[in-house]
């Protein structure tokens, strides 16, 4: 599924640097600089009702974040030291994913970090392992949780 900016045009990634996004079910990309504070702006883009979130407290305002991720929504966070996602399937987002870093143009050894919401899992590790698919394969291989450690390169975590 290509990715859209909310007029239907192609996605530029020039508009929302350095901040994020939030990508809908259907691939539109709206520009998010604070994903809470966009939730409450416009709930109805979102599939909200204005009273679940206006003047809603930040732990109510991060219960939306998780429903809307659940729900298919990509929620999408450029940091200066990584790329983040939070996503409801790993396997289903995956080519979104792999466009917004290309669009990005996201270096090999930068990282990366994937939040899953069903069922719970995450993994980090660097663009490289993500695109060549490092970062699922150890995990798959390896059938168990890790624990908390030091990510090194072509390494990963599930936490």
């Amino acid at each position: 599924m290509p990715l859209y900016a909310e007029g239907g045009e192609p996605y530029d990634p020039g508009d929302v640097w350095p901040a994020g996004l939030w990508i809908s079910p259907e691939g539109i990309a709206f520009p998010a600089v604070e994903h809470m504070a966009e939730i409450a702006r416009d709930p109805e883009r979102y599939g909200l009702r204005p009273e679940e979130v206006r003047g809603a407290s930040r732990p109510v305002l991060m219960a939306a974040v998780a429903r809307l991720v659940k729900r298919g929504w990509i929620r999408f966070r450029a940091f200066s030291d990584r790329w983040a996602f939070e996503v409801d399937d790993v396997r289903e987002r995956l080519p979104l994913i792999e466009e917004i870093l290309v669009l990005h143009q996201a270096l090999p050894m930068e990282k990366v970090r994937i939040d899953q919401a069903k069922p719970r899992r995450d993994w980090e590790g660097t663009v490289e392992d993500l695109l060549d698919r490092t970062l699922f394969r150890k995990h798959e291989i390896a059938g168990k949780r890790k624990s908390e450690g030091s990510i090194r390169r072509g390494s990963w975590r599930v936490t």
